[in-house]
């Protein structure tokens, strides 16, 4: 999405392809590549988790000691994941919003029917 976006820049101020200014353009890549940033942090997050399972998996020796440690370890995990599916759902509202904002200077063919305007 990051590489889509680039595409469109510069602005047609500057000789561009695209009838928004800088600052819209610049607004929705940050909100793009914010949200591509969270994405890869969350997915190391869960790659470290799933390292520190194995690891402790190797580690320890007693059954009982396991099963709470590891009660414990996909409760946090959950808990990441419910965090990381939260933090997406906001970055997707935000690009939304950006994008609809912005949708009759983004679709030319759109400007002589408001209709999709006003249904958002």
């Amino acid at each position: 999405l990051e590489s889509w976006l680039i595409t469109y820049q510069p602005p047609l101020s500057a000789g561009g392809n695209v009838g928004v200014s800088a600052e819209v353009q610049e607004g929705i890549y940050q909100n793009v590549h914010t949200m591509t940033v969270g994405s890869s942090d969350a997915l190391h997050r869960m790659l470290a988790f799933e390292r520190e399972h194995a690891q402790m998996r190797t580690k320890c020796t007693d059954e009982a000691v396991w099963q709470r440690y590891k009660a414990v370890l996909e409760d946090n995990q959950m808990h990441d994941v419910c965090r990381a599916a939260l933090d997406m759902q906001s970055e997707l509202m935000l690009i939304g919003n950006s994008l609809l904002n912005n949708l009759g200077h983004l679709r030319a063919d759109l400007k002589e029917e408001k209709i999709i305007d006003a249904m958002y």
